[in-house]
């Protein structure tokens, strides 16, 4: 335990270093987590039992990673990734398998049975860091990062099987026929389970928790969702990450994705720094300068034959700078490929050499692919036919010049109301489930969120908006939400309500140019209202 407390604490200063000096050439933080779990390894002379625990507990990162990636795919969304799912996909899984074990028997004179698990694991991408690197750059929404994903989730379908593979070649008792029946069925039922459960039950939950007015419980809840996903997709024989991917489609479904993936965005990235911190762990300073040739060679073939394989897969479908963005998106090993690796060495069927060379080879690969990623439009500029690509309409446009109304209650829906009379493109957000409901039957764009999170303000595009109306009746809430607007405010109108005299003076002080007093307006109105004609006539009489 004291070892393992020594070293969390020695990485977390390490990486923590290296990254604020990446950052400062604005280079991947990626790579900063990798070198400090490789550094680790060399400096503690970690066992492998540490190793293992450590990365069992990162593993959680790539779930949380798939959850949200699931947040930003409805139902609808996923259908339409028919042909990247099940025909680029499996193309490319089974062409890439079929290859690598061919080259695997006659250039390195491996027997069938171990070339076809080495195979089936180069085939694999890197999920964590290819849907990272595509979230934080917005290119998810692109044709390129629509094919990459549905790739990388027939590659997650593939993980059982190639599992499978691995048990049927070390226990020849087992019935080939058998476990693809078991597959199927365990695929059904947790698919069913997690479809009724999101449709007839999820929006009910979430509205017991809301009511709560609990932020640890709201989180905790979460949790629960993702977690018990998760672990309904394990149990019946598939991975975590294909649980944790169909519950955040279900929540993408409520009114309440947004509120659930700003909550969670944090978590996510813990744990994601703790899985690459993991993979560096993999790196064995020894044996690398022992053989530093042939993992570099290695990995530059299989890089390379990978990436000619998706290009060629994808080129009848796409653009050609499109099939080369998905090509180089996809050309390394992914995290997978080292659970079917550490599987094959335990059962024999792989020599531990081979091993450690194939694994250091795709720790290599997944190095090399944030510097890729980064510089994906310049390395592929060269096979551009005409137009740049741009983002799927349906996927990820964001509406621009609109007017974003924080609060919907009483005042909030009359602002709806004027806007939606002047035919102005809006949305209105609000933390009160009720609210929200109403605004919802009414026909109204109103969506779930507590807009005092930067985040949330992100996800309704703040920054391309016209104009920004607070119309909260938290007046506590009021100067910290224009505190968060403050830097929008050279180029957006943010108007705001004081109900009196000495909130204006709060209100300049904190830079609003723009704000209604409602107790002076309304008793203006009134004064008009009793100076009408009954009261004139009485005046000149």
């Amino acid at each position: 335990m004291e070892t393992l407390l020594h070293a969390i604490l020695l990485t977390a200063i390490l990486s923590l270093v290296m990254n604020i000096f990446l950052k400062k050439f604005d280079l991947p933080i990626i790579i900063g987590y990798i070198f400090a779990g490789a550094l680790i390894t060399q400096l503690l002379q970690l066992h492998e039992s540490h190793r293992h625990h450590l990365f069992e507990i990162a593993e959680f990162g790539i779930v949380f990673l798939m959850f949200t990636i699931g947040l930003e795919f409805p139902l609808e969304q996923l259908r339409r990734l028919k042909r990247e799912v099940f025909v680029f996909g499996m193309l490319q899984v089974v062409v890439s398998m079929g290859l690598f074990s061919l080259l695997a028997i006659y250039m390195f004179g491996l027997e069938q049975k171990t070339a076809l698990v080495v195979g089936g694991a180069l085939a694999l991408s890197s999920t964590a860091i290819v849907l990272t690197m595509l979230q934080q750059s917005g290119d998810i929404g692109k044709p390129y990062g629509r094919q990459a994903l549905g790739i990388l989730l027939f590659q997650d379908l593939a993980v059982i099987p190639l599992l499978f593979m691995v048990s049927l070649f070390t226990q020849e008792d087992q019935s080939l026929i058998v476990l693809i029946g078991k597959t199927l069925f365990s695929g059904v039922v947790a698919i069913v389970i997690i479809y009724l459960f999101g449709k007839y039950v999820l929006g009910h939950y979430f509205d017991i928790v809301n009511k709560t007015k609990s932020q640890e419980i709201f989180i905790e809840s979460i949790f629960l969702i993702v977690l018990g996903s998760a672990a309904l997709t394990y149990w019946l024989g598939f991975s975590y990450t294909l649980g944790a991917f169909f519950a955040g489609m279900m929540i993408s479904e409520t009114r309440y994705k947004i509120q659930v993936e700003v909550n969670f965005v944090p978590f996510r990235d813990l744990m994601l720094g703790i899985f690459f911190i993991s993979v560096g762990l993999q790196i064995s300073f020894d044996f690398l300068l022992e053989n530093i040739m042939t993992i570099v060679m290695l990995m530059t073939a299989v890089m390379l034959v990978k990436a000619l394989l998706i290009f060629a897969i994808t080129r009848p479908f796409s653009k050609k700078h499109v099939s080369l963005k998905t090509a180089l998106t996809l050309a390394q090993v992914g995290e997978f490929s080292f659970a079917i690796l550490e599987l094959s060495r335990m059962e024999g069927l792989i020599d531990p050499a081979l091993s450690q060379t194939l694994i250091i080879a795709v720790v290599f690969s997944m190095i090399l692919t944030p510097f890729m990623l980064k510089h994906i439009d310049s390395l592929s500029r060269w096979s551009e036919e005409d137009t740049m690509e741009a983002p799927l309409q349906q996927f990820d446009e964001k509406i621009r010049h609109h007017v974003v109304v924080i609060g919907y209650g009483k005042l909030g829906q009359h602002i709806v109301h004027h806007l939606k009379k002047r035919g102005l493109i809006y949305v209105a957000i609000d933390f009160h489930t009720n609210l929200v409901k109403d605004g919802e039957e009414a026909g109204n764009n109103v969506k779930f969120g507590d807009a005092t999170n930067r985040s949330v303000l992100e996800h309704l595009n703040v920054k391309d908006a016209a104009a920004v109306i607070i119309a909260t009746h938290d007046e506590q809430r009021i100067p910290y939400l224009l505190d968060l607007l403050k830097e929008y405010r050279d180029h957006i109108n943010v108007v705001t309500r004081v109900s009196d005299f000495s909130q204006e003076s709060l209100l300049e002080l904190l830079g609003s140019q723009s704000y209604v007093n409602e107790n002076d307006v309304v008793a203006r109105a009134m004064v008009e209202k009793a100076l009408l004609s009954p009261y004139k006539e009485q005046r000149r009489s």
